[in-house]
């Protein structure tokens, strides 16, 4: 990677094996299990997390905050292991678009920042290169330490940060535009993300885990 009059500029090479290698690492989110099928414990969070859906939508700001938290609790619960099942996320996966709806109708505040990086990381169980959500939402997200979401969301947002250098030519909607070349007003963020990465692949783990970008 390369500084050149205020823009990175991305590195040049073949970069199809490994745009095929991530492909390949896209989260492996179970097939949703009919309601009769599922565990006691597992219909409660199901129901749970339905509910808090629910709430989300209400126009009451005041109930905004608590119910993201409560979404982030489940959600790091399941993310904070890299062998357990992610039983939220399979559970969420159905509400993704309704999610993406809401926090857009929401004004800015401290509260949506929260909601972008929840949707961040329900990004990973809807795989879009072109658009590249785990990384966009982290942007427009609090900025809180990437290892709060587990092994797996460093992995995925790591991939869409290294696509996102061999690759700045794609667009992405809304407020975060990636043009033929990565501006300095976006390379200040990205530097922070990595950074965060770096202090987190750093830190002794009982599973090796190695992030490559």
């Amino acid at each position: 990677m390369v500084v050149k009059d205020n823009t990175i500029v991305p590195p040049t090479g073949n970069n199809d094996n490994t745009k095929k290698e991530e492909e390949k690492k896209d989260m492996d989110i179970p097939e949703e299990t009919p309601d009769e099928e599922l565990t006691e414990e597992d219909r409660a969070l199901k129901e749970n997390l339905e509910m808090l859906v629910g709430r989300i939508q209400e126009p009451e700001q005041a109930l905004w905050l608590p119910t993201l938290e409560s979404l982030r609790v489940s959600i790091r619960s399941a993310t904070s292991s890299m062998t357990s099942v992610p039983k939220p996320l399979k559970f969420l996966r159905p509400h993704y678009t309704l999610l993406r709806e809401v926090y857009d109708k929401w004004p800015n505040c401290e509260a949506k920042k929260k909601f972008a990086d929840v949707i961040s990381v329900l990004s990973m169980t809807h795989s879009d290169e072109e658009e590249r959500a785990c990384l966009k939402f982290r942007l427009q997200g609090a900025n809180g330490d990437v290892g709060d979401w587990g092994h797996e969301y460093v992995r995925h947002l790591s991939g869409e940060i290294g696509r996102q250098i061999n690759e700045p030519d794609v667009n992405i909607e809304d407020k975060v535009i990636f043009s033929i070349s990565i501006s300095m007003s976006l390379l200040l963020p990205l530097l922070i993300i990595l950074s965060l990465i770096a202090i987190f692949i750093s830190n002794p783990m009982p599973i090796v885990h190695t992030c490559y970008l």
